[in-house]
């Protein structure tokens, strides 16, 4: 483990750039936002198909919530069931590359499905979540589908007593993501020791995608407020596990199942699924129920 240190007469602002040891034409991403040219259909339907056959799709944009007026009029309740949302996506995939769909919040539980079939899904209406779809897009449009509900669930953080609403719907922006086939997932950033005349800083990096580790270097500059490089690092990815038990105690539990949807499988994605907070876990179609990622889900280094 290398370590560093950075003096603070030059700290103010620290920036941290990541580069995985990669070739050229395999780096980068691309965010583009998906807000726009949503359909909303305000029917609990069970199962894809049977929200394509309802004739009550309506025009909406995100973010969007079902519960805009019913909570604030003057009849007692608001609305607590699911509803669906549907948007054509148009790609052409290109090979060593990785496409993810970025929820930032869906509220209060989420399926997403692609060209019909499920990919992923959420529980938990205040932390964002990816769902990586690469393997069930087409070139050409592909049908996205999520079904959202705030239906009362004696499992679901927070408690249904909460003296707050619970609003359902995808409240918050969605994104695609066109990464890489091994990106930088996520990073943590620590300052262990600080003092008026120098300052220590670790940084934990999680790589998602394709054999993430496997030959992988990870590089990092440390940059002041004016642009000048202060200080880098460079280390080989290792399989140990992203999620550390400290500084950060809490992170996504675990369970089987969810009151009013017995068909979805809870548990932790793959290194590409994020929210790791205690009030929101992500899970896939396919991963079995876990308390945290084993380390061939995730990878990191650590750089001070």
């Amino acid at each position: 483990m290398t370590h560093h240190t950075v003096t603070l007469s030059r700290f103010l602002l620290l920036a941290l750039a990541f580069a995985l040891a990669v070739p050229a034409s395999a780096q980068g991403r691309t965010v583009s936002n998906l807000n726009a040219d949503w359909g909303y259909l305000e029917v609990a339907a069970p199962s894809p198909e049977a929200a394509r056959a309802a004739d009550s799709w309506e025009a909406v944009s995100l973010p969007h919530s079902w519960n805009v007026w019913d909570t604030t009029d003057l009849e007692p309740g608001y609305r607590r069931d699911a509803s669906w949302y549907r948007k054509m996506l148009t790609l052409t995939p290109e090979a060593d590359r990785r496409y993810l769909l970025s929820f930032e919040g869906a509220a209060m539980t989420a399926d997403v499905f692609v060209n019909g079939e499920r990919v992923g899904g959420h529980v938990g209406g205040y932390v964002g979540f990816d769902v990586d779809i690469t393997e069930h897009v087409e070139d050409g449009d592909n049908e996205v589908l999520v079904r959202v509900s705030n239906a009362y669930d004696r499992d679901l953080i927070p408690s249904q007593k909460a003296d707050y609403f619970l609003f359902g719907g995808l409240t918050r922006d969605v994104w695609l993501k066109d990464v890489p086939a091994t990106y930088v997932d996520r990073a943590h950033v620590l300052t262990p020791a600080v003092s008026a005349e120098r300052a220590e800083m670790a940084v934990r990096v999680a790589l998602g995608g394709d054999a993430p580790g496997a030959g992988h270097a990870l590089r990092a500059r440390l940059v002041d407020p004016s642009g000048q490089v202060v200080q880098t690092a460079e280390a080989a990815a290792s399989r140990s596990s992203f999620w550390p038990t400290a500084p950060w105690p809490t992170r996504s539990t675990s369970r089987s199942g969810s009151a009013g949807s017995s068909s979805r499988r809870a548990g932790r994605s793959r290194s590409t699924a994020s929210g790791s907070c205690s009030a929101g876990r992500t899970d896939t179609r396919t991963t079995p129920a876990t308390p945290r990622p084993s380390p061939t889900q995730s990878t990191g280094a650590t750089w001070r």
